[in-house]
């Protein structure tokens, strides 16, 4: 017997049992996660009952449901944590490799998915559901099943979960609605899973964004929306180095262009929230009308401006990386941590990682006739693509925390894609009985 039929003896009977160490192990690494002023500020709302503009109500709703006042923060972080456990359980038992499988295993313990793990904020919720539902997928397509009504209802939950969590999600929940209806047995036309998909996801973002409205118009609505606009506008001033913010929003009387040059960064905090910020937001409907009007027609007459923004922020993003927490972690010594910092940007931020998702994209479509595993590659670039045209028109800051989703799920692509690759080139790996070799769930 060879050390590598050994390998995947061992994980075949012991992946549950492995799966449930190493998520004791991960959670042990990580205790009790990072707070961050966002996460301090979800951790008041959910602890008051109350709800805001920036955070969606699914999420402060679920987390006043878990004793915030006594439990604080742990809740939350053991199921971000175990989310993506669960999915690493059914994406290993998905491949036959010993290499890729132990590849797949190590994955928590990359430095981005520490970090994701790390910081209790909503961002590892919807991210790792979208995991955990991907690799439900990747599970049924390789084992030769379609989405049956159980894992089908499962995988759309967790779809919608995500949905329920992150604003830039509910644009994209029909291709992943579509995505779990061409594998499921519920329907057979084509034409009729894109129709659907179309009509449920657009409804099912609709209203998400309609209960985050209700829950915020409960108190003091704060118009998340108008930040945006601002934001763009002062954009654009910067670009095109032209006036194109409303005098009224001047936060203090003698207000100039040169003001919001100075003030326009990555974040858009420093232009109407700091003590010294040239702006402030609207004080009334007819400010709020007025100035959506001003954005319509600032973007009709500097469109250039407008996308050199938009895509400087986006690859700002892609550059950026916050692996190393804002505080050093207790496992970590403070030099080590300070070298990470510095090669952060370099080595862990998704700039390096992008050239695998189309790589992985165009190789996908080339095989998937031919491997199964192909269209898996090519449905994650999909969304990751899908995911990235969204954000860079919606998102209101250019925080790399933003991507993460994109770096998570690109390396999630790097076990699969290893296993096509070893499949093709060695042949499948086989036990002594001739049989392959695959995790029974």
């Amino acid at each position: 017997m060879t050390i590598f039929v050994y390998i995947n003896q061992c994980i075949n009977r012991h992946l549950f049992l492995g799966c449930v160490v190493l998520y004791g192990f991960n959670v042990a690494v990580l205790w009790p996660g990072v707070l961050q002023p966002d996460s301090l500020t979800a951790l008041s709302l959910a602890q008051a009952g109350t709800f805001t503009g920036h955070v969606p109500v699914a999420y402060i709703k679920l987390w006043s449901l878990l004793w915030p006042q006594i439990m604080a923060q742990i809740p939350m972080f053991l199921i971000q944590v175990g989310l993506l456990w669960v999915g690493i359980y059914y994406l290993v038992g998905s491949l036959r490799q010993p290499i890729t499988r132990i590849f797949a295993l190590l994955l928590p313990f990359y430095p981005v998915y520490l970090h994701v793990n790390a910081i209790i904020l909503r961002e590892p919720h919807y991210i790792y559901a979208i995991f955990t539902a991907i690799a439900l997928m990747i599970h049924a397509h390789v084992h030769d099943r379609r989405l049956h009504r159980g894992r089908l209802a499962a995988v759309l939950f967790l779809f919608f979960y995500a949905a329920a969590m992150k604003y830039q999600v509910r644009f994209i929940i029909p291709l992943l609605i579509g995505g779990a209806l061409m594998q499921s047995t519920l329907l057979k036309s084509r034409l009729l899973i894109m129709a659907t998909s179309l009509v449920v996801g657009v409804a099912a973002g609709m209203g998400f964004s309609y209960l985050d409205s209700q829950g915020v118009a409960r108190i003091q609505p704060t118009h998340s929306w108008q930040w945006v606009k601002i934001y763009d506008l002062a954009a654009i001033s910067y670009y095109a180095n032209i006036r194109a913010v409303p005098e009224f929003l001047n936060s203090r009387p003698g207000v100039v262009l040169q003001d919001i040059k100075d003030a326009y960064t990555d974040q858009w905090e420093t232009l109407v929230t700091f003590p010294q910020a040239p702006l402030r937001g609207t004080r009334s409907e007819a400010e709020r009308v007025e100035l959506q009007d001003r954005w319509c027609k600032a973007l009709i007459a500097h469109p250039f401006a407008y996308m050199q923004h938009r895509l400087y922020g986006v690859y700002r993003m892609f550059v950026g990386s916050n692996v190393a927490a804002d505080d050093p972690r207790p496992w970590i010594e403070k030099p080590f941590n300070d070298q990470v910092k510095a090669l952060a940007p370099r080595v862990f931020s998704y700039i390096t990682q992008a050239p695998f998702l189309l790589l992985y994209f165009f190789w996908g479509v080339r095989l998937r006739r031919a491997e199964k595993l192909a269209s898996s590659l090519v449905f994650i670039s999909m969304i990751v693509m899908g995911y990235i045209v969204t954000i860079m028109f919606n998102t209101l800051a250019f925080v790399p925390r933003y991507v993460y989703i994109c770096n998570v799920l690109t390396f999630m692509c790097h076990p699969v894609a290893l296993e096509i690759y070893l499949q093709r080139t060695r042949g499948k790996l086989l036990t002594e009985d001739g049989k392959y070799l695959t995790a029974d769930l």
